[in-house]
């Protein structure tokens, strides 16, 4: 027989045991009272916490056969509850419970667990990616961070919360700038993407020249050109050409019949047509008298020949110097560019001063930006710097468009003289996109339609760019590689692309491979 001590003590055991087991059993009401053996409560794998990435998360328990029921709302769990057969996918933060049951057991005990997902959303992706098409586009933007929201822009601007929200494609038919931005709540939103279309759905053409480097008069094709480079139109719409290599001023009519309007071998001369003589002339200008201004580039002079083909000097010397003063006491060191105005002020690229001259209707010759120094500085007058401009154009506004060449930017001289960078970084590179956010490669020839818009002959692209009054830069012709091919402007190739020109019908010559060549936009 047992003492009366160990009975009192066996039997304060099993009280003990009773409510150990009464304490386990589950919040959920659905425990089985007639088995005093309970589910062993389920456990998360992986643990909850935090992460930047969506989860796979399984619900695990160590009694063979218990079914787990589990939501994931943050509700309490039933018996009605989804039943857990597969890991659950989490892509956003969620409260996850569950408890376990099994016939002829107690129900375990509930297990809350809550998951955090939060990160940076990863950066939105365009498709097509951005390059040059020939035809219209359809763009789809996505992110690889589920449930993200993304905002886009098409006109360059930083988008926000506040732009579009993107839903479908987006049909593309001019060059653009998309921008989008990828949100989702909780998290950090991602960095801005960037894509630039250039569509190109016009075609190249040559015009005139053979293409071999040599002289000859003719129609189209049959005509030869030795380097040309500046172009203008005359008052009567023809092409004027300053046929460089071959020290000759040349005419397209619109017919394409080639001649030569003044010229015949490198020299410095003035005289009648033919029996005058010019040295690497690089750039024309016409003015509405059907008087035509020379840039004579090696002669380091500006020469004008008349409606009647007279041919005379109006600024510098054929020494290379700098100096203002009288036309006839002023010196230029190899000017490229010339423009002129309808008050017949004649505005000049000096290259090699590193500075923009003008010339008054009286032979007044000052310079109005840049100095000898060479540099890049936007600033007032003299106080601006340039790196060998190259070609000027003139705006309906009096404004001065310049292609500085070596800095590789365009610059913009207002009628006061201030001076600014219109378009390019000075990254010597292919760029479309908003002023100095867009990229040049030794821009060379320099045009302005009747609309404002500005061409470039970009020549170290091999493209033909294209700038918006608001700045927008965009390629309308030119693959960028290098050789000579007509047709789709998206795939024509250009080698020496230098002068450019655009009509007031709008199209666009261009001088390059030795021949003059349309760009129909």
């Amino acid at each position: 027989m047992w003492s009366c001590e160990i009975k009192i003590l066996i039997l304060s055991i099993l009280c003990v045991g009773l409510l150990s087991c009464g304490a386990n059993q589950p919040t959920n009401p659905t425990s089985n009272v007639d088995d005093a053996d309970a589910v062993d409560t389920p456990y998360f794998n992986p643990y909850p916490g935090i992460s930047s990435i969506p989860q796979y998360i399984g619900i695990l328990c160590p009694t063979a056969g218990a079914i787990i029921y589990y939501t994931t709302n943050g509700n309490i769990p039933s018996k009605a509850s989804s039943i857990f057969s597969n890991v659950l996918y989490i892509s956003t933060t969620c409260t996850i419970k569950a408890f376990a049951t099994k016939a002829g057991m107690s129900d375990s005990v509930m297990v809350s667990g809550t998951f955090t997902i939060s990160g940076t959303v990863s950066p939105p992706l365009f498709s097509p990616a951005e390059g040059t098409y020939g035809s219209l586009l359809s763009v789809s933007i996505s992110s690889s961070t589920p449930s993200a929201s993304i905002f886009y822009t098409t006109n360059g601007d930083v988008p926000t919360t506040l732009s579009p929200v993107y839903s479908v494609p987006i049909n593309i038919s001019s060059s653009a700038t998309l921008k989008a931005l990828a949100t989702k709540s909780g998290w950090t939103n991602s960095s801005v993407s960037i894509a630039n279309y250039t569509i190109m759905l016009g075609t190249v053409a040559t015009f005139a020249g053979s293409g071999a480097g040599t002289f000859a008069d003719g129609n189209g094709i049959a005509a030869c050109f030795n380097v040309p480079t500046g172009l203008c139109v005359d008052s009567n719409g023809n092409i004027i050409l300053a046929d460089t290599w071959n020290n000759r001023i040349r005419k397209i009519a619109s017919d394409g019949e080639v001649t030569t309007i003044a010229g015949s071998y490198g020299g410095f001369s003035d005289g009648q047509s033919t029996n005058a003589s010019f040295f690497h002339p690089y750039d024309v200008a016409a003015d509405n008298s059907g008087n035509i201004f020379v840039a004579d580039f090696d002669n380091n002079c500006i020469r004008k020949i008349s409606s009647t083909g007279y041919v005379t000097t109006v600024a510098g010397t054929n020494i290379a110097a700098y100096s203002d003063g009288p036309g006839d006491m002023a010196y230029f060191n190899h000017p490229s560019g010339i423009a002129i105005d309808n008050d017949g002020n004649i505005f000049v690229t000096d290259s090699y001063n590193n500075c923009i001259r003008k010339i008054t209707s009286s032979n007044i010759v000052t310079t109005i930006a840049g100095s000898l120094s060479e540099g890049y500085v936007d600033g007032n007058g003299t106080g601006a710097r340039f790196r060998q401009p190259m070609d000027i154009a003139l705006d309906s506004n009096g404004n001065l468009f310049i292609s500085d060449t070596w800095n590789h930017r365009i610059r913009k001289i207002s009628i006061s003289g201030d001076v600014t960078t219109f378009a390019g970084s000075g990254s010597q590179a292919f760029v479309d996109g908003i002023g100095t956010s867009s990229s040049f490669d030794t821009p060379f020839g320099i045009s302005i339609d009747s609309s404002g818009y500005i061409y470039v002959a970009d020549s170290g692209n091999k493209r033909v760019r294209k700038i918006s009054s608001s700045g927008i830069v965009s390629a309308i012709a030119g693959s960028g590689i290098i050789g000579f091919q007509d047709g789709s402007a998206a795939l024509a190739k250009f080698n020496g692309l230098n002068g450019i020109v655009v009509t007031g019908s709008g199209n666009i010559f261009t001088s390059d491979n030795n021949r003059v060549r349309r760009v129909i936009p």
